[in-house]
């Protein structure tokens, strides 16, 4: 994209991850100038460590805009191994929120909705208080504090708490192919459903999520980058991105049995190989996208029987 003069410039961080792959393929298609990086520095991307502040502030200073995926998203990851969690998730978003309180550029902050996780029988909305109950939820959480003291009076930032993410961003393989995100019940059930085996749940299958499609993650991302290049105010917003629609596990399995019998022939059975923990209730966790929807338009395009099916074709090939 350009104003009249030039071509605005985008830092990504996470550049080769889940959402940063795509989203820097249409940046560049876009006609944005695009700074990608990532840890490793694989493929076109400068490398990296978002917890060398002064590496960050050398790659990233002339960007227009930031927008910050890189972190240890796994949830299961964060619990074991907490101080990388730490250092990566807080200090590395401190760094890249410090970046661009320096030189006064916007930035787009990718947390999550268990950031919040669960706010009694209220949906996790742009206003919910923190309350994680998990080592990567508390790293989120704390990135959102940073990110809201460091923007005020300074640089417009865009705090994105996702939700639950799936979908190829590449076609995939009955083995497992395509780049998905590393804790997928979705792809994980249709993987399962192609090797004719049950459909396994850990758990309760009360359990209740939003589940968005990679896509329009992006689309929700790509239209809160506008927003903020044309933003002249300071300080940050936050914003809740999913579908809107909560499912739960036992539903989201019904959906993949369904689709596996009109393409396969056979309805998986499911099979569950851990109980719910005692005394505890099932875990649902609501999305309100109101206000990204008020902001930039932003609506979902995807339903989850349609990304179901969508995954379905994708794996085929």
């Amino acid at each position: 994209m350009t104003n009249a003069d030039r071509t605005f410039r985008i830092g990504v961080t996470g550049a080769s991850g889940y959402l940063g792959s795509p989203l820097v393929k249409w940046l560049r298609n876009e006609g944005y100038d695009v700074i990608p990086i990532s840890k490793n520095g694989t493929g076109r991307c400068v490398k990296v460590d978002v917890r060398d502040r002064t590496s960050v502030d050398a790659a990233l200073a002339g960007s227009d805009l930031i927008v910050h995926l890189a972190g240890l998203s796994s949830v299961s990851l964060c619990g074991q191994r907490p101080t990388e969690a730490f250092e990566v998730n807080v200090n590395g978003t401190a760094n890249i929120a410090w970046t661009c309180r320096t030189h006064e550029i916007p930035m787009v902050f990718a947390s999550s909705v268990l950031a919040v996780e669960n706010p009694g029988n209220r949906p996790v909305d742009s206003d919910s208080p923190c309350d994680p109950s998990n080592i990567y939820g508390l790293t989120k959480c704390m990135g959102e504090e940073d990110v809201n003291r460091l923007a005020d009076g300074r640089f417009p930032a865009a705090i994105v708490r996702l939700s639950n993410a799936y979908g190829l961003t590449s076609l995939g393989a009955k083995s497992g192919g395509g780049d998905v995100p590393g804790e997928s019940v979705i792809h994980e059930f249709v993987l399962q459903a192609y090797r004719s085996e049950a459909l396994t749940i850990h758990g309760d299958v009360s359990d209740a999520r939003d589940f968005v499609w990679l896509t329009d993650v992006l689309d929700a991302i790509r239209q809160l980058c506008s927003y903020l290049l044309e933003n002249t105010g300071t300080g940050a917003e936050t914003f809740t991105i999913g579908s809107g629609e909560t499912w739960s596990i036992a539903e989201v399995a019904e959906l993949v049995q369904e689709e596996a019998a009109r393409r396969l022939g056979s309805r998986p059975e499911m099979r569950r190989v851990k109980p719910p923990s005692s005394g505890l209730e099932p875990l649902r966790i609501d999305v309100d996208i109101t206000r990204v929807t008020a902001v930039t338009g932003f609506q979902p395009n995807y339903s989850l029987p349609e990304g179901i099916a969508r995954m379905f074709s994708l794996i085929e090939g």
